[in-house]
């Protein structure tokens, strides 16, 4: 081979790679025992080389790790599962598939892991379709069979189901919350000033208002960052990194593109306070002020490759959900679920779905959001809240009108409720 490229730190080694038109031939000297090569040394020095010349395909990416991995990788078919966990495709298109249809046990693509959501809470409901991540990172379709409500508290959340993974499946196979994931049925949308919002500051300049209001959310997330990390820290350590993965993910910038700058100002929040465990201090008061020299990615955080993986992934789900508002966008429709009318049916343990304002391919959703039904008891909701509002200085007066007034207030808080199930995860026939 004539003038081959001498891999950095193997030159006592003799190890060579040359580079052809299609691809790297890795070569050892002659004059070289095989006994003198360590084989983990020799995936190393590769793993070097092909991610100092492949660092520019990916952002922010540590490829040495990835590459390493698949140098051990004994079955090409698992090449794709390495890449899935990394969040990195086969292909640098990043092109959205929407013909997607719900299968027992059946890949999800990476082209619709955007999809996903990543709060580590949820409530699922019994038949929902829903993401199950396997042991070596694959998601896969499963139905929601029954949450396990087994020593819970007044307020806790489920922590376990039980998951359909065949049609013929009747026992059920419990799984951990933190392995399975909704679907986003709609867009994120931008932060609004909402009218109670906009009466409660009355009588500020549009600009106070709306820096109120946004300290006001900056805050409350700070809050729900700091409560879900006292429970994350107390869960076993492979549910903790679980955990943590999906609270990274859930603010990352590149996982909120309509409201980027909030959820970076969430982001570091969190990140500082991964470091303040890490280094057995006590989490921040929300309203502690911070220097800005702590530093966001430390060196020394027994986190930092997890980051650089975690990173790959939210850019990964980023260029996806690109690809995915250029689909709608070229094909009439602004890819939204759930908006306008919609009807819900359920047959014979199938289910179809269409929506006014929504695309077709989303037709699996199950159970849905009903927005029609949903309007219909809010709108309800708030003429027995006006109602109320009239009663309620007669109580004030006159004892006898109490039981009266808390009768109106449960039924304001009951069809509130209803409308807020309605246009959540809608309510099937059964």
């Amino acid at each position: 081979v004539e003038q081959p490229h001498k891999l950095v730190g193997t030159i006592k080694k003799r190890l060579y790679l040359h580079e052809t038109d299609e691809g790297c031939i890795l070569y050892l000297s002659k004059d070289c025992k095989s006994s003198d090569i360590d084989q983990h040394s020799v995936y190393m020095e590769v793993a070097i080389f092909l991610s100092s010349h492949c660092q520019g395909l990916f952002t922010e990416t540590h490829l040495t790790d990835l590459f390493k991995t698949i140098l051990y990788v004994k079955d090409e078919a698992d090449v794709q599962r390495v890449l899935s966990t990394y969040g990195i495709p086969l292909t640098n298109d990043y092109e959205f598939d929407p013909s997607l249809t719900p299968e027992f046990m059946k890949n999800i693509p990476l082209s619709w892991h955007h999809r996903l959501l990543q709060d580590p809470n949820h409530i699922f409901t019994p038949g929902e379709w829903v993401g199950w991540e396997e042991r070596d990172g694959t998601i896969v379709f499963v139905r929601i069979a029954y949450p396990l409500l087994e020593n819970l508290g007044p307020n806790d959340l489920p922590s376990r189901y039980k998951i359909f993974t065949s049609r013929d499946d009747e026992e059920g196979r419990e799984v951990d919350v933190l392995d399975l994931y909704k679907f986003d049925k709609g867009r994120l949308k931008e932060l609004e000033l909402s009218e109670s919002q906009e009466l409660a500051v009355a009588g500020g300049t549009e600009q106070t208002v709306q820096r109120d209001i946004q300290e006001y959310n900056i805050n409350s997330a700070k809050k729900e960052v700091i409560e879900e990390l006292k429970k994350i820290w107390k869960l076993p350590e492979d549910q903790r990194k679980k955990a943590i993965r999906r609270l990274y993910l859930k603010w990352h910038p590149d996982k909120n593109l309509s409201r980027a700058q909030f959820a970076d100002t969430i982001f570091k929040f969190l990140i500082r306070q991964l470091e303040r465990l890490e280094q057995g201090l006590p989490l921040e008061d929300v309203g502690e002020k911070n220097s800005p020299s702590t530093p966001h990615h430390p060196r020394y955080s027994k986190w930092s490759s997890s980051y650089r993986r975690w990173n790959d992934t939210a850019n990964s789900h980023k260029q996806y959900a690109e690809s995915e508002r250029k689909y709608w966008h070229k094909h009439g429709s602004s890819g939204d679920y759930g908006a306008g009318s919609s009807n819900y049916s359920s047959r014979g343990g199938g289910s179809s779905y269409s929506s006014g304002g929504g695309p077709s391919c989303y037709s699996f959703w199950d159970p849905s959001s009903n927005m029609s039904e949903a309007r219909k008891w809010v709108r309800q909701a708030e003429v027995d809240m006006k109602v109320l509002s009239v009663v309620l200085p007669f109580a004030e007066s006159s004892p006898e009108a109490s039981a009266n007034v808390c009768f109106m207030a449960h039924q304001v808080a009951e069809k509130a409720l209803k409308g807020g199930m309605y246009a959540t995860f809608g309510l099937s026939e059964n």
